[in-house]
């Protein structure tokens, strides 16, 4: 009878030790899914002025006599180059912005 007691006993500790182990896994992933998570919101902020000039002057204008209505396009290559000043500064705009406001949090 008490060997039986005994192993019920260490059957308890080890589902015990089973039962924190799954825990601290469980906090481990949940940690790296944050700060996936958090990367990624980054990236996506950051990136956000650029795919908005994307999708206004990407748009397809046209003028009623048929000639491209695309203000960007109409500059020339000046166009594609006010395209990237806008991005960048966008970009540099926004990652500050985060950066701001994450830390002030």
């Amino acid at each position: 009878e008490g060997l039986y007691h005994w192993t019920l006993e260490e059957v308890g500790l080890l589902s015990a030790t089973c039962d924190s182990i799954k825990e601290e896994e469980a906090t481990y992933r949940e940690i790296q899914q944050n700060s996936t998570l958090y990367l990624l919101s980054i990236f996506s902020v950051t990136l956000m002025p650029i795919q908005i000039c994307t999708g206004i002057f990407g748009m397809n204008f046209t003028n009623d006599d048929g000639s491209s209505g695309d203000p960007l396009l109409n500059l020339g290559w000046k166009g594609y180059i006010l395209f990237w000043v806008f991005g960048i500064t966008g970009f540099f705009t926004m990652l500050f912005i985060y950066m701001r406001l994450s830390r002030s949090t």
